[in-house]
């Protein structure tokens, strides 16, 4: 822990505790007042059936009272959890500053909290056919690994809806709400070979790619076919690219991914999008984080993906080091 501030630390993980504690709260009082809202709108509801006149004072006070009692209530919830997810974010990027920042430094590379990966590079890599909308993301890290040029970051991908409500105090009125179409993590790199075919492998987990100027091809290796699809316009190409050597560790690059993974080579640039459905490189709240293991797991991560560059090479693994005691001096 010699590069990080102990103080900084304790700090975060005194946070961190107070964060825990005030979600435990904020959970039991909604248990509490959805509990005793609902027992409330039965037991006037019971008492006020039995009016045959919907209009009778009885029922008019059941009706305002349920909607004033919804009002506190959904106010309760909004500013609790606005108020939970400003403070969620606050320490995430004070724990981004105290460990991921100087580990990146010191690794080479450099780092940007708030930047990520262009939106014309996700454009021209042709990994998301369906096309989006709005970009976001974080996590920006650039740099030369093994003399290959690199930058990743985490993107989240959404289009715009239009929606036409009908407001119970304004009338008609349109508004416009994100769906989310991807969360995960964008990588590209430069490549170590001439590209001259439009070549992408995605994991059989995607199964509505489609397009009519790539053909399936198989390949000479069972356990890959079993979890990529190879789309290309040359199987030559193709072949000379994806080398024994290089289609097994992909196999176990492609773990990484929770949901689907995709690559695609474009002249000498590789790309790949891990479909991970969450924020990469972020603490678990669950966990001390003035633990060196935590801190570890963290700086596992990081190296694993930059570790691809491994891969790219061509080299027996995706990542070297020396275990738990070379990350405890990083």
């Amino acid at each position: 822990m010699d590069s990080l501030k102990m103080s900084e630390i304790l700090k975060l993980e005194k946070r961190r505790k107070n964060l825990v504690l005030k979600f435990a709260a904020y959970i039991t009082v909604s248990a509490i007042l959805i509990y005793w809202f609902l027992r409330f709108c039965v037991y006037f509801y019971t008492i006020s059936k039995e009016e045959l006149d919907f209009t009778s004072d009885n029922n008019i006070m059941f009706y305002v009272v349920c909607i004033v009692a919804y009002i506190i209530v959904h106010g309760y919830f909004k500013f609790s959890v606005d108020t939970i997810s400003y403070d969620l974010r606050d320490f995430r990027s004070a724990y981004k500053d105290a460990v991921l920042k100087p580990f990146i430094k010191q690794l080479g590379f450099k780092y940007e909290k708030y930047g990520h990966v262009h939106a014309l590079n996700l454009i021209y890599s042709e990994l998301f056919s369906s096309g989006f909308d709005v970009q976001e993301g974080n996590d920006f890290i650039r740099g030369t690994a093994s003399n290959v040029r690199f930058s990743l970051s985490d993107i989240v991908l959404s289009d715009m809806k239009y929606n036409f409500l009908k407001d119970l105090f304004f009338g008609y009125n349109f508004s416009l709400r994100k769906k989310r179409l991807l969360y995960g993590l964008f990588f590209e790199a430069n490549f170590n070979r001439a590209i001259n075919s439009n070549t992408r492998i995605f994991s059989k987990k995607l199964i509505n790619f489609q397009n009519f100027k790539l053909k399936k091809i198989k390949m000479d290796n069972t356990d890959f076919n079993k979890i990529f699809d190879v789309f290309t316009d040359d199987k030559i190409n193709a072949n000379y690219i994806l080398t024994p050597k290089f289609m097994e560790n992909l196999t176990k690059i492609a773990k990484f991914a929770r949901h689907d993974f995709r690559m695609s080579f474009k002249n000498d640039r590789v790309f790949m999008f891990f479909n991970q459905n969450r924020d990469s490189f972020e603490p678990n709240m669950l966990k001390s984080v003035n633990n060196r293991k935590n801190i570890n797991e963290i700086k596992r991560e990081i190296l694993a993906v930059i570790g691809i560059i491994k891969t790219l090479e061509l080299n027996k693994k995706i990542w070297i080091y020396g275990g738990e005691d070379e990350l405890n001096r990083l």
